[in-house]
């Protein structure tokens, strides 16, 4: 990464994550997810913006669904692991927290999951 404009500590993986946004040597706008501490941190994954859906996509695909999109809490892109896949995670407002997952290079619908049930995969 050639210049950093964000970076933050994600608690919702075990073990946290810290996720770092900026632009790449080309100027793409680029993420990586590192684990790890001290001298021990590695990359998890490493995505380019550019070579997936955007938010925007996303939140109209949440919408097509039927979802109210001022419900909408929060849109993070997250790695699933151990699949290697990238998803945009959209947490929803509410008790339950639910959460709609996106397919980050597609924006297919991969499923939902809240914070009693984990990903259900979308039929």
């Amino acid at each position: 990464m050639n210049t950093v404009s964000e970076a933050h500590l994600t608690t919702a993986f075990s073990p946290p994550m810290t996720v770092v946004t900026g632009k790449n040597a080309s100027g793409d706008d680029a993420v990586i997810f590192l684990r790890g501490s001290n001298s021990n941190i590695h990359i998890v994954r490493s995505v380019l913006l550019k070579d997936g859906v955007t938010t925007e996509q996303v939140l109209a695909a949440l919408a097509e669904r039927g979802a109210d999109k001022s419900q909408v809490q929060a849109v993070h892109l997250v790695p699933l692991e151990p699949n290697g896949q990238t998803a945009w995670m959209v947490e929803m407002k509410g008790e339950a927290k639910q959460q709609h997952w996106f397919d980050f290079r597609s924006g297919g619908y991969l499923g939902q999951s809240d914070k009693y049930h984990s990903l259900q995969p979308a039929s």
